[in-house]
């Protein structure tokens, strides 16, 4: 299994948003209204464990015939011969729908004819290396 890189910048959001989500839920406790306390506990509740669940579980498996790739919630599994082409990205706008990652270096994988994924593997070249050694027809985009 491969965890997901994470960037300065994402944490610098990520804790700036947990502790938004904080600072709107500590008002309703001192106020009377036990149902406003009731639904703003529960939407800021769910919306931070999502976002924990997120952090901590975005990761990416690699078995003899799939790479499974997971971030919280969602997980998307593509057949590793389906795989051709790993390009290296870097920047905050990225050219994929489906985005795995926590870093904004990272890898986009192209697999079928027309499909893609954005994830941020922490040891890229491992990897790559295992992805290659499953289907050497991989090509490998280098940056610019």
């Amino acid at each position: 299994m491969y965890k997901s890189s994470v960037s300065n910048t994402s944490r610098v959001i990520f804790i700036a948003v947990i502790l938004i989500i904080v600072a709107t839920t500590l008002p309703v406790f001192f106020s009377n209204d036990f149902h406003a306390l009731l639904i703003v506990t529960i939407i800021n509740g769910i919306t931070l464990l999502l976002l924990l669940w997120i952090i901590f579980r975005t990761n990416y498996t690699i078995d003899e015939s799939y790479l499974i790739c997971k971030s919280g919630p969602f997980k998307k599994k593509i057949k590793i011969q389906s795989i051709s082409k790993i390009s290296y990205h870097k920047g905050i706008i990225v050219p994929s729908f489906w985005k795995f990652s926590l870093n904004h270096y990272g890898l986009i994988i192209n697999y079928q004819k027309f499909e893609d994924v954005y994830i941020s593997p922490k040891d890229e070249i491992d990897f790559i290396a295992e992805l290659t050694q499953i289907n050497p027809n991989i090509i490998i985009v280098e940056s610019k």
